[in-house]
């Protein structure tokens, strides 16, 4: 008895912490909302890609503020050994430096300022699209939940008909095609569980990946769709989409790149200046009037100033090529704009109208239908209807409460497409 409580302890320690850690795993698996959307910001991979262009902005805007030209250094040596060999030699040294007159390193740091400004505004744009397409599965996950639960219930109808059937069967109330009418009932029922749990797999699949974790990986979600009605004001709805959407921002920043981009390549069109310094030694042999051989040595200190003559280019094409990018973006900001204006107005006015369907349904259809589909089941049971008017009636209930899923899924569906219209955070606290 000794020896065996000691191991009864440890057996007992084991499996309390064995259970600690399976609960501890069992939370790191369930995700609400808010904490699905962090884990995809902070860990989706197509993200953390984007936002390395963040490094790559870095880089250019150094590179931007580092002056373009080093100086130059000349070196240069002279002899008459090989001609006359009089020892007469010479020697150089001399610096020149390239010199920009007209402002373009200034309108190149302008320019990769805002690149920069329009990259971290693409990130705000991606990490948007992530979000709502974060919610939108999440959504469509919590629907087929939804759905799962109420096949399980479908199911356990059909099997209570199965049975009931059967009974009536076996003492001769009803002909056995009665069983056999409910028994594929309730095989259509099992089936249809069977597809929304396949389609539940690849939705928690994709949910996984989007949130930087392996698509095989355990998850679950806490939150619920239910239904909260909401009022918005269009015009304010349209006002923020305007004036907060990233994307839009990023085409306007784009823009007065390519004005930028115009300038400086007029700016181009003036030359630079080089100006250079050197230093001229040379040394040789003189012979006077007697014959006599005299040293010669002469130090010459220069300047010189060397500039192109802009005639034969004066950088035509590449200032049309900046100004038709300029003309491009604008284009592009006002089809934007537009299309922005038109994705509120949809996702606005499928609200309002999912938003009826469902006060609909909770004003009394749901009730309504359980009720009938009740009162046919005790019909049935006592012999006032058919099978088939109770076969009916179930899949007048199914209908209606899938029809309810369905109008309770769009609702939230349109509420995630307003707010990824918008591009602000209208919804919070919904799921």
């Amino acid at each position: 008895m000794k020896t065996i409580r000691p191991y009864l302890w440890a057996m007992a320690l084991f499996f309390s912490l064995s259970s600690v850690l399976l609960a501890q795993e069992k939370d790191l698996n369930r995700f609400t909302l808010e904490e699905a959307i962090q884990q995809a910001l902070e860990h989706n991979r197509d993200l953390s890609a984007l936002r390395k262009n963040r490094l790559i902005a870095d880089g250019a805007l150094v590179r931007a503020r580092t002056y373009l030209f080093n100086p130059d250094i000349d070196l240069g040596v002279a002899t008459d050994r090989w001609i006359k060999n009089e020892k007469e030699n010479s020697y150089r040294l001399g610096v020149s430096q390239e010199i920009e007159i007209a402002g373009q390193r200034g309108l190149r740091i302008q320019s990769v300022t805002l690149e920069k400004d329009r990259i971290e505004l693409d990130v705000q744009n991606a990490e948007r699209l992530l979000v709502a397409e974060v919610q939108g599965i999440f959504n469509q996950i919590l629907h087929l939940e939804r759905r799962i639960a109420f096949s399980e219930e479908v199911i356990n109808l059909s099997r209570q008909l199965v049975k009931t059937t059967e009974d009536r069967f076996n003492v001769g109330e009803v002909p056995g095609m009665d069983v056999g009418i409910a028994q594929v009932e309730l095989n259509r029922t099992i089936n249809e569980k069977t597809v929304l749990e396949r389609e539940m797999a690849v939705l928690r699949a994709r949910l996984n990946r989007l949130m930087g974790r392996p698509p095989q990986a355990n998850l679950k979600l806490s939150g619920d769709i239910t239904f909260h009605p909401v009022s918005f004001n269009l015009e304010e709805l349209l006002q923020l989409a305007q004036e907060g959407r990233p994307d839009l921002s990023a085409l306007q920043l784009r823009l007065k790149q390519a004005d930028i981009e115009t300038n400086l390549q007029r700016r181009e069109r003036i030359t630079n200046l080089r100006f250079s310094t050197f230093v001229e030694k040379s040394r040789g042999t003189l012979a006077d009037a007697s014959g006599a051989t005299l040293s010669d040595q002469d130090t010459l200190i220069g300047v010189g100033l060397t500039f192109s003559l802009p005639i034969l280019n004066q950088r035509r094409g590449e200032i049309m090529e900046a100004r038709g990018v300029a003309l491009r973006t604008d284009q592009e900001r006002e089809a934007l704009a537009l299309h922005v204006e038109e994705e509120v107005n949809q996702a606005f006015f499928r609200l309002s109208l999912t938003q009826n369907v469902l006060t609909l349904f909770e004003k009394g259809i749901l009730g309504q239908s359980r009720e009938n589909l009740d009162l046919i089941r005790v019909a049935y049971e006592v012999g006032e209807v058919g099978i088939t008017t109770v076969i009916q009636e179930q899949e007048r209930f199914i209908r209606t409460n899938v029809s309810y899923f369905d109008a309770l899924f769009d609702f939230h569906a349109a509420l995630i497409d307003l707010e990824r219209s918008v591009g602000k955070q209208i919804m919070k606290g919904m799921m």
